[in-house]
C-alpha cells in the first residue's frame, strides 16, 4: 500500500519588490538548503498556499513526476504562485509537502495522480479561487454542513454523521 506523510507549512523565502513578491533563485536555493532540504529527492503532491493570521488559503496543487526538488520551483508553478500571491498585502507564502512513502520499489504514479485530485478538490472546498486549470470543475453534489454545503449551524444529525466519519470543522 501506498502511503502518504505531511509535511509543513514550509516557509517559502520571498523578495519584496516595487511590483509585489517575487520568488528569486536564491530565495529557491535557501529553501532547499534549509528547513526542506530533507524531503527534495521524494515524490508526491504538494499545496502552495498564504499564511494570513492564524490559517492557510490554498493557491495551488500539483503533483511530481521525479521529485519535489526538480518541479516544486518551475516556470509554470512559479507564474501560478506570482498570480496568487498578488491577492495578497499582507501574509507568508508556504509549502506543504504529501510525501509518497513506499516500502519497496518507485511510488505508483496513479495513486499519486489520485491524491492530486482529492486535494485539488478539497482546495477548491475552501478556496473556489484556486488556481489549478485541470480538474476544478465542480462535482455537481453537496452535502449541506459536511463538504460544499454552505455556511451556518449544523443540525445534531449532521453533526453526528461528521463525527462519526471523522470530519471536523
Amino acid at each position: 500500500m501506498l502511503s502518504f506523510k505531511v509535511a509543513g507549512p514550509l516557509k517559502v523565502h520571498f523578495s519584496r519588490n516595487v511590483g509585489g513578491r517575487t520568488i528569486r533563485d536564491a530565495d529557491i536555493a535557501s529553501f532547499w538548503g534549509s528547513h526542506a532540504e530533507k524531503f527534495q529527492k521524494y515524490r508526491g503532491c504538494y499545496v502552495f498556499a498564504m499564511q494570513t493570521g492564524g490559517g492557510w488559503t490554498p493557491g495551488y496543487v500539483g503533483k511530481t513526476k521525479r521529485n519535489f526538488r526538480q518541479e516544486v520551483f518551475g516556470s509554470h508553478q512559479l507564474t501560478r504562485y506570482y498570480e496568487f500571491m498578488a491577492g495578497y498585502k499582507k501574509g507568508r507564502p508556504v509549502l506543504f509537502f504529501v510525501l509518497a512513502r513506499q516500502a519497496k520499489g518507485k511510488p505508483n504514479n496513479s495513486k499519486i495522480r489520485a491524491v492530486e485530485k482529492y486535494l485539488i478538490d478539497l482546495g477548491l472546498t475552501v478556496n473556489p479561487e484556486l488556481l489549478n486549470k485541470k480538474d476544478t470543475k465542480p462535482p455537481g453534489w453537496c452535502i449541506q454542513g459536511v463538504i460544499r454545503g454552505g455556511k451556518g449551524k449544523v443540525s445534531a444529525g449532521t453533526s453526528s454523521f461528521r463525527q462519526m466519519l471523522g470530519i471536523k470543522k
